[in-house]
């Protein structure tokens, strides 16, 4: 880093703290958070198109965004995230994000915009903690309850062996661990189905992706927790309807018995567990998508 863009760090908190008596328009904040360097015609354009120069300037806005959600600035954090800053850019010596700094502090009205602007509620700190984790410990049940709507995961566990639960227990809080418990189960659903033998077994996950075919629901979960000598990268449930049980799963998986850990497609359905072999690519989510996709598809058709 250049000595002039370490001195534009330093003074992105203190710009920040001096911007709500300023009210300058987002284009001379933009100016303040920029290196010196940089033509303001070059840097309003970039603006406007909806882009960033380089990388160098998405780092000062999203830093500019952690330090107004630090702050408590939701005005600022509105305005750098409607022009492009990162929201879920990582800061600091632990790691947390823009939305991790407001849910530690309280901050409901942040937690709740950027949560409307799907920003990454399961993203884990250096110490396995979540911004859903600090939220549940310090914002309200309003806030919390929103958060679980859009896919928090209600499962997570920071390096410490901390729960979800275990955050919003320091000190209890009755409101918010009712609406734990009564949050629907969520990630993958195997419920009306035999876990290792017509399910995947395995709970949790966090949907990534959903694909309406016809009259079927196929969802894409990641982050899946594992039981047993198989595990799973990927899975892509089908459901016949967008509130029916599951009929199919197709996975990604691997075996802790097999010495190489190799990873194939697998399929449950109500015939058991068919193992498909290796697919190559398939430990890319995008592959994986497409040949479960297409896996389904033609089971579907063979039905």
């Amino acid at each position: 880093m250049t000595e002039a863009r370490a001195g534009n760090y330093a003074a992105v908190k203190s710009i920040i703290g001096d911007v709500m008596a300023n009210s300058p328009s987002v284009e001379d904040l933009a100016m303040e958070l920029l290196d010196e360097h940089k033509s303001k015609p070059a840097i309003l354009a970039a603006i406007e198109a909806g882009g960033l120069a380089d990388n160098g300037t998405r780092d000062l806005l999203a830093l500019g965004l952690f330090e107004a959600a630090a702050e408590g600035h939701i005005e600022i954090v509105e305005l750098l995230a409607d022009h492009g800053a990162n929201m879920d850019r990582p800061h600091g010596s632990d790691g947390t994000t823009a939305m991790g700094i407001a849910a530690f502090t309280g901050r409901n009205d942040i937690v709740q915009f950027l949560t409307r602007r799907a920003a990454n509620l399961n993203a884990k700190d250096n110490k396995g903690v979540t911004p859903f984790m600090l939220a549940v410990a310090k914002c309200s049940a309003e806030t919390v309850s929103k958060m679980i709507g859009v896919g928090a995961d209600l499962h997570s566990e920071s390096n410490g062996g901390l729960t979800v639960k275990d955050f919003a227990s320091m000190p209890p809080k009755a409101d918010i661990l009712a609406l734990l418990d009564s949050a629907p189960e969520s990630g993958i659903n195997t419920a009306t189905r035999e876990p290792g033998l017509t399910a995947p077994a395995a709970k949790g996950g966090v949907c990534v992706a959903k694909y309406k075919v016809g009259k079927y629901v196929m969802k894409v979960f990641t982050d899946i927790r594992s039981f047993g000598p198989v595990k799973f990268l990927y899975i892509l449930e089908v459901s016949f309807a967008e509130k029916a049980s599951p009929i199919m799963y197709v996975t990604c998986e691997s075996s802790d018995l097999s010495p190489s850990h190799e990873l194939i497609m697998g399929v449950f359905d109500s015939n058991g567990h068919q193992n498909l072999g290796p697919v190559e690519g398939i430990g890319k989510l995008q592959m994986f998508i497409a040949r479960a996709r297409l896996e389904a598809g033609k089971r579907i058709i063979d039905s």
